[in-house]
């Protein structure tokens, strides 16, 4: 479909003449390509015979119109990606967002241009030319196009209007391209043209089909044939006057070999012509044949004179002199040949000094030129015509020339030669084959540079559209894939993004990439202190590229960093500041090479430069939502959290926000009181002109009055719950009220049980006297208990004294040691009956068990863990989990308290009991 449109529009330029311009989307495997195309006409005789056409790729200005439509940071990252500059004005003339190419081109900051109209920023004699358009853009809504050259620099303007949502005319988009490159190309292609149209000698061209294709003015003139004429003849063929010849020529030129020498022509009017004629094959840049040239001179004349040479020796005496080109007679003698004679013109030729060669050998005079020697041979032998193309150099001139030779020979022994000096076209040759040369070189230079410039832009576009679509959490994913499709791009071996820190005191590497096999740095620079690379450092924080083609290309002052890059394996790297708002250094993008070394060119730098500036914007944006989203999850967290009600209200008093205390005292879900009114949902239509004035007040700047108060409100199931509020007012970021925040506790609970606590203190006050008069009659009743409790242990006492104990005494003699001792506890025992520790032991300590006050006895009198094991008949580790009990029952879980000593120091043993039974 493409390609039958391309063919009619050519078809189109052919007919009328007129110059063409259009674009074509092409797709190139996933990706479209917007070609612009401008296509000129070039006249034979009045009519298009040729067309040379300049296509350049506009996908990046495509895209940038496109990015006008999106976010504010998308849109500036997709201009500035872009090579050229591209500029937005509004509808009064005022520029309102422009890329970083622009503002270099305008000379001065973007903050500076910004706000400014074009009558402002541009000399008046071009603000002239260029206001009236832009005002016709915004007047008509059609776009306008035009080329302004400076110098050798040529730009191509187009200014687009920018519609808003309702189709008017908001503003103009003004994109100037950098066409330079494009007109040189076309200049040189008019230059070219006109050397081989001012070219005496008759020039033609067919392609590799063997359709004649061009031909020069001298070509028509000789043989009087248009390109169209002789193709409807049958093609060059049709002019030779032997088809064997003509099958001759063309058959070597299609094996790729040249050919020279006389032919026979034919005229359109079907006059005969000697032609000398020089043919050659056309090859394009890979050496691929893809045409055939020809340079026709006219020998007519030559060629009769020479035959009139051989019919006439008297004839040609006479006329010998007069030849216009300078010719010269050798002589054959003794396998050798003389120099004999030469005509005016070879005098001239040589400045006279052919006379002094006069008589002498070929052989002699040619010893450094034996293929001159050689060619007289042949001649001679032949007795033929030889035809030679050859430099030479005159002895008695210094200038070197270009001679068309012609050897003709003379019987029966001499030699006439010939010398038509060619040099002047031969350079004329020389120059139109250099600068052919020179143009394919440029071209083929310039298809690859935008080549890769499309294949870089495709892939700026895969990482801008990347970015756009991800979410904050998703963006370190896409920077590393990135980074592979930078260091694949490139060439190289890794790719890295390394931040500083917030403190500026040292730095991190965040991103990475590295090839299969090549090792990752990551954890070695995971974080480095400043110190550990100064002079990088340095550079990296002046905002300065670094360019290390080698390792050499390091300075002397940089020898730490050298070192450290030789024992990590480096040969080249390319490191290129990010930039943050302001310009600020906040890290750099490296590319590092580890297999090879790499030259980093000038578009390198440039693209690389590209990149950093999309990802710092990019990490930006990221820093940016990762801040807010903290601050966001913080004040959510606060607020869900509070233990008091928060809620705010609209001027209009409608719920905006309410958390989830606020819900549990209302008895909501959130979502059923988000958008409802306040005053109507939960105050009480007795109470709702008394809080409406609440916020009128505040509203007028009572906030003394208004701030704090107490009001009721009605719960989802109709219950009245008290609230105690404090109230301030909510303001936009230009300082405007756009409504209120309050935070509630509900004091419901709290009032009630303060009524109830003022009526208890009543009743406890009546209460407290009357327990005083009784307790004044207890104490009298506690004072005889404890008279008759001192009365009963010393009688108690002394019945141990008289009679018990002396028992014990007489029996003791009579067992064994365990016998005794357990005699001795019993002795103990009946001494402590009368004892307060049992009765204090349990008084104060009344969650020990019988066998804890047991084991606390024992402790008190001595007994170690493993005795009382022994005594107890149980387990040592029983007896230690006791212990412990013991210790936490008695508070002295924690305390570093020896126990026997706790017991004894606070429960001290009776030993008068123990001293008297010692007396029996």
């Amino acid at each position: 479909m493409i390609a039958e449109k391309v063919e009619g529009r050519y078809r189109t330029l052919f007919d009328t003449g007129e110059p063409q311009q259009d674009e074509i989307v092409y797709q190139v495997g996933d990706t479209s390509v917007c070609v612009q195309s401008h296509r000129y006409p070039i006249f034979t005789d009045g009519r298009v015979s040729h067309a040379v056409v300049i296509t350049r790729d506009i996908s990046d200005f495509r895209a940038a119109q496109e990015a006008l439509k999106h976010s504010e940071e998308t849109a500036t990252a997709i201009l500035n990606a872009s090579n050229e500059s591209i500029l937005l004005a509004d509808k009064n003339g005022a520029i309102i967002a422009l890329n970083d190419v622009a503002a270099a081109r305008l000379g001065k900051p973007r903050s500076e241009i910004i706000g400014k109209t074009g009558k402002e920023l541009l000399p008046p004699e071009i603000w002239q030319q260029r206001g009236p358009l832009i005002r016709n853009v915004i007047a008509t809504g059609s776009s306008a196009r035009f080329q302004d050259r400076r110098g050798d620099i040529v730009f191509d303007y187009t200014m687009n209007p920018v519609l808003d949502e309702a189709g008017s005319v908001a503003g103009v988009a003004i994109f100037a391209t950098d066409v330079s490159a494009s007109v040189a190309a076309q200049e040189e292609l008019t230059r070219i043209r006109y050397a081989v149209e001012s070219s005496s000698d008759a020039i033609a061209m067919s392609d590799m089909a063997g359709k004649h294709v061009f031909s020069n003015r001298a070509f028509e003139e000789l043989l009087g044939y248009t390109v169209e004429q002789l193709n409807e003849a049958g093609g060059p063929p049709a002019a030779y006057r032997d088809p064997q010849a003509a099958e001759e020529v063309f058959s070597a030129i299609m094996n790729g070999k040249p050919w020279s020498g006389v032919v026979d022509m034919v005229t359109r009017y079907g006059q005969h012509l000697k032609i000398s004629l020089r043919a050659d094959a056309i090859r394009d840049a890979d050496g691929k044949l893809i045409g055939l040239i020809g340079i026709h001179t006219d020998v007519t004349v030559q060629r009769q004179a020479d035959e009139q040479l051989k019919r006439s020796e008297e004839r040609f005496r006479l006329q010998f002199t007069s030849i216009p080109v300078p010719t010269f007679i050798w002589e054959a003698i003794d396998g050798d040949f003389v120099l004999r004679e030469y005509n005016q013109a070879a005098h001239r030729m040589t400045r006279g000094g052919i006379v002094g060669f006069v008589g002498q050998r070929a052989s002699s005079m040619y010893k450094n030129r034996p293929d001159i020697v050689q060619d007289l041979r042949e001649c001679f032998g032949s007795q033929s015509i030889v035809f030679r193309e050859m430099p030479y150099q005159y002895f008695s001139v210094k200038d070197e020339r270009f001679l068309n030779v012609h050897y003709v020979p003379i019987p029966p022994n001499l030699i006439l030669v010939h010398t038509i000096d060619l040099t002047d076209r031969k350079r004329a040759e020389l120059a139109l084959q250099e600068a052919h040369n020179e143009l394919e070189r440029k071209v083929a230079e310039r298809t690859q540079t935008l080549e890769r410039q499309v294949d870089f832009d495709a892939l700026v576009r895969r990482f801008l559209t990347g970015f756009a679509s991800s979410q904050a959490q998703d963006v370190d994913v896409q920077i590393t894939s990135g980074l592979k499709e930078l260091a694949e791009f490139f060439e190289t071996d890794q790719a890295s993004i390394i931040l500083l820190s917030p403190d500026r005191n040292g730095y991190e590497l965040t991103h990475t990439w590295a090839a299969p096999g090549i090792y990752d740095f990551t954890a070695e620079y995971r974080y480095s202190p400043m110190g550990s690379l100064p002079w990088l450092e340095q550079c990296t924080l002046a905002g300065a590229p670094v360019v290390l083609h080698t390792l050499d290309d390091f300075p002397t002052e940089a020898g730490q960093d050298r070192e450290r890059y030789e024992s990590e394996g480096v040969k080249s790297m390319l490191l290129m500041p990010l930039r943050g708002r302001g310009g600020t250094v906040n890290g750099a993008i490296a590319l590092r090479s580890y297999l090879r070394t790499t030259r980093w060119s000038e578009d390198h730098q440039r693209w690389l430069r590209t990149v950093g500036d999309a990802i710092a914007n990019v990490l930006e944006r990221k820093q940016a939502e990762e801040a807010r989203r903290a601050e966001q999850e913080k004040a959510e967290l606060y607020l869900q959290t509070a233990e008091v009600m928060l809620m705010a209200l609209d001027l209009e008093g409608v719920i905006t926000r309410i958390n989830r205390k606020g819900c549990t005292i209302l008895e909501y879900e959130e979502n059923e009181l988000l958008g409802l009114n306040w005053f109507d949902t939960c105050i009480r239509p007795e109470d709702r002109d008394a809080v409406r004035s609440a916020g009128k007040g505040l509203l007028a700047g009572d906030s003394t009055k208004y701030e704090t108060f107490e009001n009721r409100v009605v719960t989802k199931s109709g219950a009245i719950r008290l609230i105690a509020w404090r109230n301030s007012l909510l303001r936009d970021k230009s300082g405007d009220i756009i409504g209120f925040l309050s935070s509630g506790e509900d004091v419901t609970d709290q009032r009630q049980a303060e009524a109830e606590l003022d009526k208890a203190y009543e009743r406890l006050q009546v209460e407290q006297e009357a327990l005083h008069q009784k307790n004044v009659a207890l104490q009298e009743m506690v004072e005889q208990v404890q008279e008759s409790r001192r009365a009963t242990a010393a009688q108690i006492q002394g019945n141990l004294e008289r009679i018990v104990l002396p028992i014990i005494e007489r029996i003791a003699p009579r067992l064994d040691p365990q016998g005794q001792e357990y005699l001795a506890l019993v002795r103990t025992n009946l001494s402590e009956i009368v004892s307060p520790f049992v009765s204090e032991l349990e008084a104060q300590f009344k969650r020990l068990s019988p066998r804890e006050i047991e084991i606390c006895e024992l402790i008190r009198r001595g007994y170690d863990s493993k005795k009382i094991a022994e005594f107890r008949n149980t387990s040592l580790e029983t007896v230690l989990k006791q212990r412990k009990a013991i210790r936490r029952k008695l508070g002295l879980g924690r305390k570093k308290v020896n126990l026997a000593t706790y017991l004894t120091t606070t429960f001290p043993s009776e030993r008068k009991t123990e001293r008297k039974a010692k007396n029996y």
